[in-house]
C-alpha cells in the first residue's frame, strides 16, 4: 500500500497555490463508519486501522461513538466492538501509547505536522448524562493538544459557523497549528454546554439538511433512502446514481463541508443469479473496470469506476469536498486526487494506443504510483502525459507489456487508446 501520511503538506510544498484552497472546497477523501475494522463482517465497512487508513492519505473520519462503563467504543447499527476503543476515561497519563484509535492519530499528527484531519462523531449510544458528553470532548481536547515542534490543536474560531469555516485554509491553519476539525452531530448532545460546544461544530444527523448557519456539514446519503440503492445496473448508474451525485454537489455549492457517500451497494446471490462472491462488499471495492459487469449484465460497485467519476467532476471545476468511500483503501482515490492537485489531468481507463509510433517516449517509472509519476512528470518539461497501469500486466502489441505500478511517461499529445480497467491516462493541465 502506498504511504501517503505526509501528502497534504507535500503538495502544499512543490505547489504552494494549494495552500489558498479553503478546505471545504478541497477534494479530501474519507471513510465510511471509519472504525469497524475488527468488527463483525455484518457491520465492518473497513478493513485498515485508523493509523493505516491515515497512512493510505484518509483525511476524514466518520464515527459512531458507544459507551460502555468508562470506555467510548465504535458501533456500527445494531451492533458494537467491545475491542475497538476510541479512548477511556479517565485522561491517561501517557497519551501516545495504546490502540486507542485518538492515540493512533495523535501518534500520526506528531509525526506529519502539515496534515489536517476532520472528525465527525455521532449515534451516541451509553450516555446517560450530560457529563459522559464532556468526559468524550476533553478526551479529545487532551488527545489533539501537540506543543511544537508538531504543534497541533482544535479549530476553533470566534464564530463557528459556516461562514467563518469556509474562509480557512492551510496557510490560515498551519501557522497556528489548528489541524483537527471536530463534528458532533446534535442529536441528543445538551444544546447549550459551553464546555462541548466552546470545542467542536455543529453538525446535523446524516440525510438532514439544516441550512442554519450553525451547521457547518451537510451529507445527504441518507435522504434518498429508496433511490441510492442503484448502483448495481448500467441505466440506474447513468440515470439515477451519478446524476443524483451532481445535484447534490451543486445545490450544496461550497457553502460549509460537504460528503459525498459512496457505499458498497453489492449485489447478493437473490439478486438475478450474481453469485455470492459479489456478496463480499470488500471484493466489490476492489474490482475494477475488468470486473465492472457480471455475464448477466449487472454492474459491480467498485470504487474506481466511482472516484474516477468524481475526479472528472473536479477537473471540470465542479464543487467537490470530501468523498467516503467502505474499504477505502480500494479505488486509488487519493492517487487520483494528489495527481490532480499535482497538475495532471485524469482521463480513466486509457493509455497510450499500441497503434501509435510511440516515437515521443520519453522513459518509464516502475514501482510508483500515479501521484509520485506526477511529481516525476513535474521534474521533466518534456513530458506532456503519461499513463498509469493500475491493475496488470498490460500488454500492448508491439510495444511491450506494463505491470502494476509502472507509468509510461511522452511528449506532446496522446493518441488515447482504451485500457478498461488496466490503466489510466494522465495530461497535464493548461
Amino acid at each position: 500500500m502506498a504511504d501517503y501520511s505526509s501528502w497534504m503538506g507535500d503538495v502544499l510544498q512543490d505547489h504552494p497555490e494549494f495552500g489558498d484552497i479553503p478546505v471545504t472546497q478541497m477534494a479530501l477523501p474519507g471513510s465510511h463508519d471509519s472504525g469497524t475494522y475488527t468488527m463483525d463482517t455484518r457491520a465492518r465497512t473497513q478493513s485498515l486501522t485508523i493509523e493505516e487508513q491515515l497512512k493510505a492519505g484518509l483525511r476524514y473520519f466518520d464515527f459512531r461513538a458507544t459507551l460502555s462503563g468508562d470506555n467510548y467504543y465504535i458501533h456500527h447499527g445494531l451492533l458494537e466492538s467491545k475491542t475497538t476503543s476510541l479512548a477511556k476515561r479517565p485522561i491517561p497519563k501517557n497519551l501516545d501509547s495504546g490502540t486507542e484509535i485518538f492515540a493512533q492519530i495523535r501518534r500520526f499528527l506528531k509525526a506529519n505536522p502539515k496534515e489536517v484531519v476532520i472528525l465527525r462523531f455521532g449515534d451516541y449510544w451509553g450516555y446517560k448524562k450530560d457529563q459522559d458528553y464532556i468526559d468524550f470532548v476533553d478526551l479529545i481536547r487532551a488527545y489533539f493538544t501537540i506543543p511544537a515542534p508538531s504543534q497541533c490543536a482544535l479549530v476553533r474560531l470566534a464564530h463557528g459557523t459556516k461562514p467563518y469555516v469556509n474562509q480557512q485554509t492551510l496557510k490560515t491553519l498551519l501557522p497556528v497549528g489548528m489541524r483537527v476539525f471536530v463534528l458532533f452531530e446534535v442529536k441528543n448532545v445538551p444544546p447549550n454546554e459551553k464546555k462541548i460546544w466552546d470545542y467542536v461544530f455543529h453538525c446535523p444527523v446524516s440525510g438532514v439538511r439544516d441550512t442554519a448557519s450553525a451547521m457547518v456539514l451537510w451529507d445527504p446519503y441518507w435522504e434518498d433512502a429508496e433511490k441510492w440503492l442503484a448502483d448495481d445496473d448500467a441505466k440506474n448508474v447513468k440515470d439515477h446514481w451519478f446524476p443524483w451525485h451532481e445535484k447534490n454537489l451543486k445545490s450544496w455549492n461550497r457553502d460549509g463541508f460537504f460528503v459525498l457517500q459512496s457505499q458498497m451497494q453489492v449485489l447478493h446471490p437473490t439478486n438475478n443469479g450474481a453469485p455470492g462472491y459479489f456478496n463480499k462488499a470488500e471484493r466489490s471495492a476492489r474490482a475494477t473496470s475488468k470486473l465492472y459487469k457480471y455475464p448477466t449484465g449487472l454492474l459491480i460497485a467498485n470504487n474506481d469506476r466511482n472516484s474516477s467519476q468524481y475526479v472528472e467532476w473536479l477537473q471540470s471545476a465542479a464543487p467537490m469536498n470530501i468523498v467516503t468511500f467502505d474499504w477505502a483503501q480500494y479505488g486509488w482515490l487519493v492517487d487520483k486526487i494528489v495527481a490532480y492537485y499535482r497538475g495532471w489531468k485524469l482521463v480513466p481507463n486509457y493509455a497510450q494506443s499500441q497503434a501509435a509510433d510511440w516515437k515521443n517516449k520519453v522513459s518509464e517509472a516502475k514501482n510508483v504510483t500515479a501521484a509520485e509519476a506526477a511529481r516525476i512528470a513535474n521534474g521533466n518539461p518534456q513530458i506532456g502525459f503519461f499513463f498509469f497501469v493500475k491493475e496488470g500486466p498490460l500488454d500492448l502489441i508491439g510495444k511491450g507489456r506494463f505491470d502494476t505500478g509502472t507509468a509510461v511517461f511522452f511528449s506532446g499529445s496522446p493518441q488515447p487508446g482504451t485500457a478498461e480497467g488496466y490503466a489510466d491516462l494522465y495530461v497535464k493541465r493548461t
